[in-house]
């Protein structure tokens, strides 16, 4: 579900996805309780700043691999 909502899927694919949440209601209230958290969690990430040396170590071990 999280690669759906990301939208990390091809179009093909996800259109097979979203076809499929029209017609299951587990799945669809799934993908909607996932939307909802992602967007919690944007907001409040959104509302605080990483310290420029946290967000450097991070950028660099990302970088290392």
């Amino acid at each position: 579900m999280e690669e759906f909502l990301r939208r990390e899927f091809n179009e093909c694919d996800a259109a097979a996805i979203r076809e499929h949440l029209c017609h299951c209601v587990d799945c669809s209230d799934e993908a909607q309780v996932q939307l909802t958290i992602t967007e919690v969690v944007r907001r409040a990430c959104c509302e605080q700043i990483a310290p420029e040396q946290l967000r450097e170590r991070i950028q660099s071990a990302l970088e290392r691999g």
